[in-house]
């Protein structure tokens, strides 16, 4: 069984058993139900989470952020509670092409909004996708161009406390699964003890993980709920963005990159695009795994698993 968050309150590991290794077939298995619940505000709870990071890991702490509102609510949970903080962005730029620029515009927004300064360097994204990402896949068992790039994109920040927000559980529900676990796989290869990462803040403490999740209905979008628990200034994009949408569009024009056998090869999957087709769907093939993942127990202390 391995582990993640403040006192390794979340669990997770391979079949009901929760094995270190996987057999063939297994389901990954991830346990959020060892938690007490708080009657915390979202706002205490965020001020709690940054304060026991402040004593547990090491300073400087950079905040890598986009435009989304995932980042925002870290951003702003830093704010208010007073302790030392910057933010990094990256600008994925090649060839003279500025590819994410689309997606940082709301973060630029809503520090000015807090009078926050942004950090911005510059990442090569096309020669890393071109000649480090199979290593990266490979190294850290992940199967996402994206989150390989933001594992890359560490290599920035030499020394301190590098945080990547994650998402919030939100209606009994949280996105989490074995590619995306391939940060905190990172994170327990690549630590010092001057240097560490959280890559899910916004999951990092249960009482935080969970303020969220308070009178929840099932209708209510969880930009809602950052208004209505936070009180953050939030500045909505007009999409839902990964910061590799033109990425994807830039590698159409090299459809004869890919050859029939390939194409014929993937075509079940759900994207077909030049982009996916190079860098996605050959490592997804091998690597993608069923979760089960369970928030609560039932009268028994048996866990009540939801399928994904």
């Amino acid at each position: 069984m391995k582990s993640f968050g403040i006192n390794n309150w979340i669990k997770y590991g391979w079949g009901e058993d929760m094995n270190d290794t996987k057999s063939s077939n297994d389901k990954l298995y991830i346990d959020f139900s060892n938690h007490t619940k708080s009657n915390l505000t979202p706002n205490e709870a965020a001020i709690e989470t940054v304060n026991e990071i402040v004593r547990s890991y090491p300073a400087p702490y950079t905040l890598m952020c986009s435009g989304g509102l995932d980042s925002q609510a870290m951003i702003y949970s830093w704010y208010i509670s007073n302790q030392p903080f910057n933010i990094v962005s990256i600008r994925y730029k090649s060839k003279d092409i500025f590819f994410n620029e689309h997606d940082l515009i709301e973060l630029d927004i809503f520090a000015k909004k807090l009078k926050l300064e942004i950090t911005y360097k510059d990442f090569d994204i096309l020669s890393f996708l071109e000649n480090d990402l199979p290593l990266v896949v490979k190294d850290n068992e992940c199967d996402s161009p994206q989150i390989c790039t933001h594992i890359k994109m560490t290599e920035f920040i030499k020394k301190g406390t590098i945080l990547f927000s994650g998402n919030i559980i939100h209606c009994g529900f949280t996105v989490i699964n074995n590619t995306l676990l391939g940060m905190h796989r990172y994170a327990m290869l690549n630590f010092t003890p001057e240097r560490k990462i959280i890559p899910f803040f916004l999951l990092h403490n249960p009482n935080l993980a969970f303020a969220f999740d308070k009178n929840c209905e099932s209708n209510i979008h969880k930009t809602e709920y950052y208004y209505d628990f936070l009180n953050i200034p939030i500045v909505i994009p007009p999409d839902k963005y990964t910061g590799f949408e033109k990425v994807k569009d830039y590698y159409d024009k090299y459809h004869g990159r890919v050859s029939s056998a390939t194409r014929l090869k993937y075509i079940d999957k759900p994207s077909r695009r030049v982009f996916d087709l190079l860098f996605r769907h050959p490592y997804g093939e091998i690597q993608k795994v069923t979760s089960k993942i369970f928030f609560e127990r039932d009268e028994n202390g048996s866990p009540i698993y939801i399928d994904r």
